[in-house]
């Protein structure tokens, strides 16, 4: 995955951490925002054996916005 591409899981990871249908992206501190449920993962947290195994495609109807302090996805179309 890149940062700041959206993308939706469409296999979970072993440990359960990404679920099918999770929409996701890297931030630009390598953390992984999950935006619909507020949360990040560190990347210490999600680069790992069994949760880092999750597949994930580009949701091309998102996009990150961002400005100089704050970041959040919209839906393009």
């Amino acid at each position: 995955m890149e940062k700041y591409i959206v993308s939706r899981v469409t296999k979970e990871s072993s440990d359960g951490t990404f679920c099918v249908g999770d929409i996701i992206y890297i931030s630009k501190d390598d953390g992984m925002v999950f935006p619909f449920e507020n949360g990040q993962l560190e990347k210490g947290e999600w680069d790992v054996d069994g949760t880092n195994d999750f597949v994930a495609v580009p949701a091309s109807e998102y996009a990150v916005v961002r400005d100089t302090h704050s970041e959040h996805i919209e839906r393009i179309n």
